[in-house]
C-alpha cells in the first residue's frame, strides 16, 4: 500500500461525510396527481339536513360546545376555493358530495342542490383540476339515520341511487370516486365507543351487522357507477378511504405486544379492504369480535386502494386487554381514544412507506394517497410533517409502488367533527371572524413539489 493510497484510506475514515451516498432527486409519474382534500360537512355549512347537524344541537357533543354553523364558508366560496388550490398547483381536488343536501327526505332531490355541485365540478374541470368525488364522509341524511342507517334493508339501492345520481347529473365525466371514508373510524366511533353519531356503545361482536350493511351499499354503489359510466361510453374507478395506521409492538421483544399489535392490524387496516377483494368479511380479536360471512356481490369491487395515513400507534397488549374490558389504568392511555384525537398523533413517515408497500403486496393495485395531514396552528411541524411524508411517497413509488396521487389534508382549517374549530390541519388558514383565508409557507412547500413533480429524498 503506498501513502497516498494510506491517506485516502485514512480519509475516508474519518470523514462520514466523503461517502455519504448524494441526495437523489426523485420525479414523479408524469400523470401523478397532487390534490388537497376537503368533506363537505366540515367546510361547507348549514348541512342541516344531516345527523351530524342533529348530533351538533346535543350539549357537550363538540368541544367547547361548538357547531359547525357556517363551517368554513366553502359552499359560497367555490370559485375562490378553486383558485387557491391552481394557485399552489394542485392538479386534483377530493371533496364530498353531501347526500343529504342532494336527498334532504328520502326520494326528493333537490335540484338547486344537484346544480350547485354541476357547477362546482364544472368549474374544478375549467381549472384543470380533476374531481375525486367521496359519496359518504361520515356523514348521513337524517331520514337516512332514523330508518336504522347501514342496517336498514333498504340502505344499499338508497345509496346506489345516490351514487347513480352524482354520476349521471352532477359529475358525468368524472373517474375516481371514493365510496366510503374511513369505514373503520366511522364505525367504531358511531357504534363501539359511541362518540359519534348514532351514539351507540355495542359489544364489539354487535357491530357485525353494521359491517355487513356498508360492505353491501359500497357493492351496489360500484355497480351503479360502473353500470352509468358504461352507459355514456366512459371510464370511472371505484374505491374506498382508509384509515390505515402502523401497528407496531411497544416492548419490541415482548411476543404478546408483537401478537396484538398484528391482530389490531388485521382488523383495522385489512378486513375492510380484504372483504372488498374476496367477498368475505373476516375479523376477529379474540375475547371481542370474530366475523367470517360472504357478502354476494362484493368480490373484487375495488379498482385502487384509497390510504388516509397519519401515524402509527405502539402496542401494550396488557393497556389492549384492560381497555377491551372496560378496566383501563390511568397509565394504559387509550389507544381507541387515541385515534380521535389528532393533537396526540405522532409524525412518524417511515410509517406511511411501508404501509404503501404492504398495501401493494397484498392487492397489487393502484394507491391514491387520500388523506395525509398534520394538526399544527403555528405551521412549524406542517412543513417538515409534508416534505417527510412526500419522500416517502417517493421512496415507495421508487421502489415500485404504483402510488397515483397524494391528496393533503387539508386544503383549509375546517370544522374537526368532535373536536370542532380547534385543530388546524389547512395549507390555509381560515380567519373564523371573517372567514378569510389565507396562506400558510407550507402551501409555497406544496406548490414547489406539485410544480416540479419532484423531491429531493
Amino acid at each position: 500500500m503506498t501513502i497516498e493510497v494510506a491517506r485516502i484510506l485514512v480519509f475516508f475514515a474519518l470523514n462520514p461525510f466523503a461517502h455519504a451516498a448524494k441526495p437523489k432527486t426523485i420525479v414523479f409519474p408524469k400523470d401523478f396527481k397532487w390534490c388537497t382534500a376537503t368533506a363537505g360537512h366540515q367546510i361547507e355549512g348549514n348541512n342541516v339536513h344531516s345527523d351530524w347537524w342533529e348530533f351538533e344541537k346535543q350539549p357537550g357533543a363538540i368541544s367547547g360546545g361548538q357547531k359547525s354553523g357556517l363551517a368554513a364558508g366553502s359552499y359560497t366560496r367555490v370559485s375562490e376555493d378553486i383558485a387557491l388550490m391552481k394557485s399552489i398547483g394542485a392538479n386534483s381536488y377530493r371533496f364530498s358530495v353531501e347526500w343529504s343536501r342532494v336527498e334532504p327526505k328520502e326520494g326528493v332531490i333537490d335540484a338547486a342542490e344537484v346544480k350547485h355541485y354541476q357547477d362546482q365540478v364544472l368549474q374544478l374541470e375549467a381549472a384543470g383540476i380533476e374531481p375525486l368525488i367521496t359519496l359518504h364522509h361520515f356523514v348521513s341524511p337524517l331520514w337516512f339515520r332514523n330508518k336504522g342507517g347501514w342496517e336498514w334493508e333498504g340502505a344499499p339501492k338508497a345509496f346506489a341511487d345516490f351514487a347513480r345520481l352524482v354520476r349521471s347529473k352532477i359529475a358525468p365525466k368524472a373517474r375516481f370516486f371514493i365510496t366510503i371514508n374511513e369505514p373503520m373510524v366511522h364505525i367504531m366511533g358511531g357504534y363501539f365507543l359511541g362518540n359519534v353519531p348514532p351514539q351507540e356503545k355495542r359489544p364489539m361482536q354487535d357491530i357485525a351487522p353494521v359491517l355487513i350493511g356498508l360492505l353491501k351499499s359500497h357493492a351496489a354503489a360500484y355497480a351503479a357507477l360502473k353500470e352509468e359510466a358504461k352507459k355514456s361510453k366512459t371510464e370511472v374507478q371505484v374505491g374506498t378511504a382508509n384509515h390505515l395506521r402502523l401497528f407496531q409492538a411497544k416492548r419490541k421483544l415482548n411476543p404478546v405486544d408483537q401478537l396484538t399489535a398484528q391482530i389490531l392490524e388485521d382488523a383495522w387496516n385489512w378486513a375492510f379492504p380484504n372483504a372488498l377483494k374476496t367477498g368475505r368479511l373476516k375479523m376477529k380479536i379474540p375475547q371481542m369480535v370474530s366475523i367470517d360471512v360472504e357478502i354476494q356481490g362484493l368480490r373484487g369491487t375495488q379498482d385502487y386502494l384509497g390510504i388516509n395515513y397519519y401515524t402509527r400507534d405502539r402496542i401494550h397488549s396488557g393497556a389492549v386487554m384492560r381497555a377491551a374490558k372496560g378496566k383501563p389504568k390511568p397509565s394504559d392511555g387509550d389507544f381507541l381514544e387515541r385515534m380521535y384525537s389528532p393533537a396526540n398523533w405522532e409524525s412518524y413517515p417511515d410509517g406511511l412507506e411501508k404501509i404503501l408497500k404492504q398495501a401493494y403486496r397484498k392487492y397489487s393495485l393502484p394507491i391514491l394517497i387520500t388523506e395525509n395531514g398534520v394538526d399544527d396552528a403555528t405551521d412549524l411541524k406542517r412543513q417538515d410533517y409534508l416534505r417527510t411524508h412526500v419522500q416517502a411517497v417517493a421512496r415507495a413509488i421508487d421502489s415500485g409502488v404504483p402510488v397515483q396521487s397524494y391528496c393533503h389534508w387539508s386544503l383549509l382549517d375546517n370544522f374537526e367533527w368532535i373536536h370542532g374549530f380547534g385543530p388546524r390541519f389547512g395549507l390555509f388558514e381560515v380567519d373564523y371572524s371573517t372567514l378569510n383565508r389565507r396562506a400558510r409557507p407550507s402551501a409555497e412547500l406544496f406548490k414547489n413539489f406539485a410544480t416540479q413533480n419532484s423531491i429531493r429524498r
